[in-house]
């Protein structure tokens, strides 16, 4: 006995210095790896760097108030705040693996469990390291989350519901999506106590559940107010509330089944495609008597964590992206979005992992019953997927590194049925094979897809170019000032802006090809940096200019601007949206807006009409401010000045837009006309009945 304790020491020694040592080289690898990169998803990189480091938290659209505030430090890296934003990344990531070791050390030899810990790092979910977005700190999350639940369960059920309960609420401070894990964990707490065949398992559940959901909410709420004031006291903040609000009703979510299921069998091919092996395992436990009894408690309880983990994450994710197809269109039906759910693979591949020392206790019956299926998505995914779905390297690296280049994509699925074959023939066989022959060639195919893609992140495009010289020749006073256009829908300006990196720029969309004239520079901007083909005015001379971009001090070119406080026409006592500033600003009386909002209004019917209490400018500039509703988005709005009619269209995000008219001096009225006014109601998004077609956040008047 003494020399088997000495073996397994022996063992146990040489696994943690083996894991330590393929840590620091993964971490040594992946930090050069993602050094000199650009960034490469947009808006999402935008979104994250600008609102951690070029605002204050309060402003933020995202609730991630966590991840905000740690990586808002990266701006002492100066200009490789990008760098240091990747290593932090790397850090995070890393160390995950002792807590994934630790679980799996409960159900699998050292080695076993040193192995598979590092094989669920070095696969192609590490790729999010590159990016400036909140999956790696997320990821570290759930993995400490997870060890918590798996690991230490034996706590008293009061402690263990706290801890448990606040570290769940500390991620939804990093993505909102920890949210949708309360329900699997009220599920897994439920299973836990059930399954330990306590007398008093039930009183010892209603204590754990509720306290761990009343813990995370404090924990949310607490630690958001801290870091944003009361800003952070929201459950979804402003970007998530706005999609929440739509897509939450019970109508809605009906409406959305079918598409819901579109998505979803995409999501089964992947899975099938990816993880079969482990699948099979999984269901097998499930499925037969004979592999229940042979199964050790703690590896049962990984089981249903990892089972409810990933279905209430995965059924998340098919509903959220069936709510995105009336506003961006059917074909994000073909997008698959596992990183909304992948950091739950590891978990997945403990559980096979702890199969290697079961016996073959079941029929092979009963294995091809369940491989039959698996099978036959993998098939129907080798034929299909790839015409079917759009596997983007920023929406699930593990099914596109799998599915890119034809292939080696039908190599490795064949791969995978031999080995889904070799689990029925000899099943603790066909798991090792699949951990440590099919796993492995994924992740030497993931990794020449990953570094091909960082070789593209590495080059500059000319939108890179044209913000780095803008970033360069102004100074940080000067850039504060500078506005960006670009041509509509295409992404460039917000590229740009991540290189001139400055609070204050902002950006405006054009029509492609149209000239630019000073007349669209909107008020307070001294300096313009223009990209594409735009033919500009005479008085515009550029400082700085290629064949693409121009940089234009505008400087006096632009007039002078008030903000209008808009007051309701039936009681001019009742004022619309953010207060103006005493003195500053114009007064109109507004029909056709909805009640005040501290963000501004909704329209409530087809014309917004506004009387000015004095004429307005001749030479007239309108900059409004606003987001789109429904059917309305991307449409034509009209606005009407004067007998003159121009049209812009909104987004669903809030965004600016500059019009500008000549006028005789006398006019005192404008309309805005709505497109297609519709009431939540009629949509089957709620009980709100307002015909609604645009949120007007701000309007202001300048002259030129």
């Amino acid at each position: 006995m003494i020399l088997l304790r000495n073996a397994s020491r022996f063992h146990a020694g040489k696994a943690n210095y083996g894991l330590a040592a393929a840590m620091a080289l993964a971490m040594i690898y992946l930090i050069s790896r993602g050094f000199g990169l650009y960034p490469a998803i947009f808006a999402d990189e935008w979104l994250y760097s600008s609102s951690s480091r070029l605002m204050p938290l309060a402003e933020s659209l995202l609730p991630s108030y966590l991840y905000l505030a740690l990586y808002g430090h990266t701006s002492a890296c100066g200009t490789g705040f990008l760098e240091c934003a990747r290593i932090l990344n790397v850090v995070l990531f890393i160390g995950s693996a002792p807590f994934l070791y630790l679980v799996a050390r409960r159900l699998c030899s050292p080695p076993v469990a040193a192995l598979v810990a590092m094989l669920s790092l070095l696969g192609p979910v590490n790729s999010y390291t590159m990016y400036f977005m909140p999956e790696a700190m997320y990821f570290f999350g759930f993995v400490v989350l997870s060890w918590i639940a798996l690991n230490w369960h034996d706590m008293p059920p009061l402690r263990y519901g706290l801890v448990i309960g606040a570290v769940l609420g500390l991620m939804s401070l990093v993505k909102i999506h920890a949210l949708f894990l309360s329900p699997a964990l009220v599920g897994f707490l439920l299973y836990l106590c059930w399954s330990q065949f306590r007398a008093d398992w039930l009183r010892r559940f209603m204590t754990m559940a509720p306290l761990a959901v009343m813990t995370m909410a404090a924990t949310k709420f607490l630690v958001g107010y801290l870091l944003a004031g009361q800003a952070g006291t929201t459950l979804f903040g402003t970007f998530y509330g706005n999609q929440a609000h739509s897509n939450g009703t019970a109508g809605r979510l009906l409406h959305m089944v079918p598409d819901a299921f579109i998505n979803f069998s995409g999501h089964a091919l992947a899975l099938a495609l990816l993880l079969g092996v482990a699948i099979a395992c999984m269901v097998l436990q499930a499925a037969s008597p004979a592999v229940r009894q042979e199964t050790a408690p703690p590896q049962r309880l990984l089981q249903a964590y990892a089972v409810l983990t990933l279905g209430a994450t995965l059924g998340m994710t098919v509903m959220f992206t069936a709510s995105q197809v009336y506003e961006v269109g059917p074909a994000e039906l073909m997008r698959l979005h596992l990183r909304y759910y992948s950091f739950v693979f590891p978990f997945l591949l403990i559980a096979a992992a702890a199969t290697l020392s079961a016996q073959d206790r079941d029929s092979k019956l009963q294995r091809w019953l369940v491989a039959a299926p698996l099978a036959a998505l993998i098939l129907f995914g080798m034929w299909k997927l790839n015409a079917l779905y759009k596997p983007l390297i920023s929406d699930g690296p593990e099914i596109y590194a799998m599915a890119h280049r034809r292939v080696g994509f039908l190599a490795l699925a064949l791969v995978h049925l031999v080995v889904l074959g070799v689990w029925v023939w000899r099943r603790r066989l066909g798991v090792a094979l699949f951990l440590f022959g099919f796993l492995p060639l994924l992740l030497i195919k993931s990794e020449v897809d990953m570094r091909a893609h960082a070789k593209l992140m590495r080059q500059p495009n000319i939108v890179d170019q044209a913000g780095e010289a803008a970033h360069h020749y102004l100074t940080r006073e000067q850039l504060s000032k500078l506005v960006v256009v670009g041509d509509i829908g295409s992404g460039t300006p917000q590229r740009a802006l991540f290189q001139v990196d400055a609070p204050g720029a902002d950006w405006i969309a054009i029509p492609p090809d149209s000239p630019f004239d000073s007349s669209e520079i909107p008020p307070g901007r001294d300096w313009v940096l223009i990209l594409g083909n735009h033919a500009l005015q005479p008085e515009l001379k550029p400082v700085l200019a290629n064949g693409y971009y121009a940089l234009v001090k505008a400087a006096g070119l632009a007039g002078k601007v008030s903000p209008v406080a808009m007051q309701q026409a039936s009681d001019s006592s009742k004022t619309i949206g953010p207060d103006a500033p005493p003195g500053e600003a114009l007064t109109a009386r507004v029909e056709g807006l909805s009640g005040s909002e501290k963000w501004g209004a909704w329209s409530e019917a087809k014309h917004i009409r506004f009387q000015f209490d004095q004429p307005l400018p001749a030479k007239l500039s309108v900059t409004l401010k606003g987001n789109a509703f429904g059917p309305n988005i991307g449409r034509d709005f009209i606005l009407e000045v004067g007998g003159q009619r121009q049209r812009f269209k909104l987004t669903d995000q809030a965004e600016e837009r500059l019009l500008v008219f000549d006028t005789d001096g006398t006019v005192k009225n404008m309309t805005i006309e709505v497109p297609e006014p519709v009431s939540p109601l009629e949509l089957g998004f709620g009980p709100d009945g307002r015909k609604l077609g645009m949120a007007l956040h701000t309007l202001a008047i300048g002259t030129r």
